[in-house]
């Protein structure tokens, strides 16, 4: 249920922004190759719907909880989340995102190399939400 609602959100989102930056794409395409130079409002848009894009992502990939009885999975699942958020980190442009993504990157890489012990995954899930929160701040635009 809670991954159904993440997806929601991050449509509900997305969609919007998305279509209006779609719109100022093509009137950018447009101007493209006539010397036209884009207009800072267009940057602006094209940037948010980078972010609210880097944001959804990130929601998926974040969208994980290591299980005592298989630390094995725990541990596949926990590096290809770390190297999504990793790579989502060097896509975003606003510093606050990008430190957010690599501190949870850096979390999910603890546990994929064998740092958070099993019997360890309650503490580290509370740090999770955490950083969690600062994500959602930081793709809100919100100050930590």
């Amino acid at each position: 249920m809670r991954r159904v609602s993440l997806g929601l959100a991050a449509v509900l989102l997305g969609v919007p922004l998305a279509l209006g930056v779609g719109g100022c794409k093509a009137l950018d395409d447009q101007g493209a190759g006539s010397g036209a130079v884009t207009p800072p409002s267009l940057t602006k848009a094209s940037e948010a719907g980078n972010k609210v894009k880097i944001c959804a992502q990130a929601l998926v990939a974040s969208n994980f909880s290591p299980v005592q009885s298989s630390p094995e999975r725990s541990a596949r699942e926990a590096g290809d989340s770390a190297r999504e958020l990793g790579e989502l980190a060097g896509k975003a442009s606003d510093p606050q995102l990008q430190q957010a993504l690599r501190e949870m990157a850096q979390a999910y890489t603890d546990v994929s190399e064998g740092r958070v012990q099993p019997k360890d995954y309650g503490e580290w899930n509370k740090v999770k939400f955490d950083q969690a929160n600062r994500l959602r701040k930081a793709c809100l635009g919100h100050s930590n």
